[in-house]
């Protein structure tokens, strides 16, 4: 299973990304005057701050959870824990096109063959997707859902346990959907919530792992360029 040095630092992450997310909520100062929590914090808050013109490149890297969705899938493993780099490149005003680039690591269990109780190792999640990202609203709080093809190739840190051979590794596509949330938290810097569900095929076969489906968690930061 994960060891708890993962678990420990995957926890970390969220608690200081949660922490960021906290200056996206809006302050009054003593005249009534709303300003973020940030600007909150200094003498002069009536001071005006320029207007800074948005680049189409937005990159950002967001902890992510792993939760196995499918009864065969969620049998032999365990909540994941990891994280993704993405980007977003502005089409228009409320059409993007986004894709991301991750890893997943999730404590797997097989039966032994010979009757002599589970075996456990850990598999590694890779995966990369990419896709139109639609916004519903406009203003600085943003809401929006995408639909991304989504491949993956699954390891496996012991590919021999107890007579069973799992075959590694196993290559997927499929599809990822999902809807999510921006925040801003600080001028170009938002924070970004964003859950899916994931369904996968495999390419061959002779694999491991059959048609899987699975819920990930996403919350991370990203950064218009």
């Amino acid at each position: 299973m994960l060891s708890p040095a993962i678990r420990s630092t995957f926890i970390f992450m969220i608690i200081v990304i949660l922490s960021f997310s906290l200056a996206a909520f809006p302050q009054s100062d003593t005249t009534g005057k709303t300003v973020p929590f940030s600007d909150s914090l200094k003498t002069n808050v009536n001071k005006v701050t320029p207007v800074t013109k948005q680049s189409k490149l937005t990159l950002g890297i967001s902890p992510e959870i792993f939760i196995p969705e499918d009864r065969s899938l969620s049998k032999n493993y365990s909540v994941g824990y990891g994280f993704n780099l993405n980007g977003s490149y502005k089409l228009s005003e409320d059409i993007d096109i986004s894709g991301a680039v991750g890893v997943i690591a999730s404590g797997t269990e097989f039966e032994d063959i010979f009757g002599m109780g589970d075996n456990e190792t850990n598999s590694y999640w890779v995966s990369a997707s990419l896709g139109p990202k639609f916004y519903t609203n406009r203003g600085t709080t943003r809401i929006y859902f995408n639909i991304n093809l989504l491949y993956s190739n699954v390891y496996y840190q012991n590919s021999r346990i107890a007579g069973y051979v799992i075959t590694n590794s196993s290559d997927m596509l499929g599809f990822n959907l999902g809807f999510g949330i921006e925040i801003p938290v600080y001028k170009r810097l938002n924070a970004e919530l964003y859950p899916s569900y994931n369904c996968l095929y495999p390419l061959c076969d002779e694999q491991t792992l059959h048609q899987s489906s699975f819920y990930k968690i996403s919350a991370g930061v990203s950064y218009n360029l």
